[in-house]
């Protein structure tokens, strides 16, 4: 048997997903080496400039107005559930004085009940 030089559908995707493959038509002017600098660009206007700059202000400033917002609601509720366990405990320990002072109450007066009996 002999063996075609016929590329198969696979051979072909394979080829131009290798890093070897490259097109023929390649534009060269729009290729450039490392070491060879950027092609010269019109100089921006000034309107682009501004535009770019207000462009990053917003953006920078949208950014951290999300993490102030963010930070603060965290902080927030960090306070309330501190505010909700004291006022929890400051119940539980109120329950237990108002029984301390109910139980002494009783004795006080069982007290006097036998000093006068």
């Amino acid at each position: 048997k002999t063996i075609t030089a016929e590329p198969t559908m696979m051979n072909r995707i394979l080829l131009r997903s290798s890093v070897l493959y490259r097109p023929t038509v390649l534009n060269q002017s729009s290729h450039r080496f490392f070491a060879q600098s950027a092609p010269s660009k019109s100089p921006s206007t000034f309107r682009t400039r501004i535009s770019s700059f207000v462009f990053g202000i917003v953006v920078s400033g949208g950014v951290g107005a999300y993490l102030f917002y963010f930070n603060f609601n965290d902080t927030a509720d960090q306070i309330n559930e501190g505010i909700n366990e004291l006022g929890v405990k400051f119940k539980k320990d109120t329950t237990n004085l108002y029984k301390e002072v109910n139980s002494l109450k009783s004795r006080i007066a069982t007290l006097e009940s036998q000093l006068q009996s």
